[in-house]
């Protein structure tokens, strides 16, 4: 999969296939659900090394992962209709 990733605290949307940051009006359905183990290795790391944890970042991503099937209610307060959980980080690419 690949896409825009915007993380911080409490939040963790996913843009599937965009590739620049969305304009601010622009909402998503899905969000975006990380572990320790894939935040600390390889591409990730590098690029959430420069971002303030609690302000978070926007990244895109290129990654082997899964959502779900079926629409609900995912995520931080049940905000999103999708969730998608990133299960390896092939590229990540910050933007200021």
């Amino acid at each position: 999969m690949r896409g825009l990733a915007i993380t911080g605290f409490e939040a963790g949307y996913f843009y599937p296939g965009w590739t620049h940051p969305p304009p601010a009006n622009v909402r998503t359905d899905f969000r975006l659900q990380l572990d320790d183990r894939t935040l600390a290795s390889g591409p990730m790391k590098l690029a959430r090394g420069k971002c303030s944890g609690r302000f978070g970042c926007t990244v895109y991503l290129d990654f082997i992962g899964r959502r779900t099937a079926v629409p609900g209610s995912y995520g931080h307060m049940g905000a999103g209709k999708h969730i998608v959980i990133v299960d390896r980080v092939i590229k990540a690419k910050l933007f200021d």
